[in-house]
């Protein structure tokens, strides 16, 4: 079983940085892991401290019995907060302090603070002093989607350290998964998992490209009764505004003959019949109109308008 350090795909200069840190003995206590939720994060961490308790290797052996324990997070030496609903509660910090109050039985002792922009006001003050004096070899690893949801006294204690989505083909060797939800995942493994093991984002995608074909093959939009139902979740709305956005691009590729860069190549031949009757300035309408709806759902404008106005815009491109 190998070190989860070498199982890492994508962030190498991240983990290039930590491989130093690790090798020469020169690590922030308080680490901010920021990115994408699915890119690795929490992964990285648990390499980082698989290293610092491994019992043979400065970089983690992945073998012995600390490496292993580290691995299925079940470790004397690793302590795993998350939110508890929408928050994470001074308890859990309370349970933090107690952990490192206890005595060090290995070579390191680590905290990960998994969604930490859900730490409240409470919670937060409970957890400087611990963050600004923390015993010896003990670690912090904070992990949060937002830097900017950081609270500031949490922020200035921790060095902070960005992490972005993973490309499609690191997205594919890590899922096994291929075709418009390496696309659509935003370079997030559990955004692929969801969209492609989920019968339901599978259903939605299925429906909206098939209204949004009626649409562009009509002379006019008759999809009313359907769009409501369509998108009347917001988080289903954005998921839907983000297959058009990729579509639409698709349109511009496909004019340029280019089938080798579609997000959804199944959806091919029909779309470049629509091409073939839709001029570039017509296209270039629709990709501003494509990035309207993204910008209606967020703004909470009516999503069954937005949509249709999208859909007409098909039916009769301006």
């Amino acid at each position: 079983m190998a070190s989860l350090l070498t199982q890492i795909l994508g962030h190498d200069l991240n983990v290039e940085r930590w491989r130093t840190a690790l090798e020469s003995k020169r690590l922030p206590s308080s680490s901010l892991f920021v990115g994408p939720s699915g890119v690795g994060k929490r992964k990285l961490a648990l390499a980082i401290t698989q290293a610092l308790v491994c019992e043979k290797e400065v970089l983690a052996c992945g073998q012995c019995s600390a490496c292993q324990r580290i691995e299925k997070e079940q470790s004397e030496s690793l302590f795993v907060v998350k939110p508890e609903g929408t928050q994470i509660k001074i308890d859990s910090i309370r349970q933090i302090i107690q952990f490192v109050s206890l005595q060090n039985i290995s070579k390191a002792r680590v905290i990960i603070i998994d969604g930490a922009e859900k730490l409240n006001q409470g919670s937060a003050n409970a957890l400087l002093k611990t963050l600004e004096e923390p015993p010896e070899e003990t670690y912090f690893f904070l992990i949060s989607t937002s830097l900017s949801k950081i609270l500031p006294t949490i922020r200035s204690r921790s060095q902070a350290m960005r992490f972005s989505g993973l490309s499609e083909d690191e997205l594919g060797r890590v899922t096994g998964v291929s075709g418009w939800a390496l696309k659509a995942a935003n370079g997030s493994v559990e955004k692929v998992l969801q969209l492609s093991e989920n019968e339901d984002w599978v259903n939605v995608r299925t429906e909206a490209f098939q209204i949004l074909q009626r649409s562009c093959v009509q002379d006019h939009f008759n999809g009313l009764g359907h769009v409501k139902d369509l998108v009347k979740d917001k988080e289903v709305a954005l998921f839907v505004a983000d297959l058009f956005q990729r579509w639409v691009k698709d349109l511009h590729y496909v004019k340029g003959g280019d089938f080798n860069s579609l997000s959804h190549p199944d959806q091919s031949n029909w779309s470049e019949k629509f091409v073939q009757k839709t001029s570039s300035a017509q296209l270039e309408s629709l990709w501003y109109k494509s990035l309207k709806l993204e910008a209606d759902v967020l703004g909470n404008v009516d999503r069954q308008l937005s949509f249709e106005n999208f859909f007409m815009s098909c039916s009769q491109p301006s």
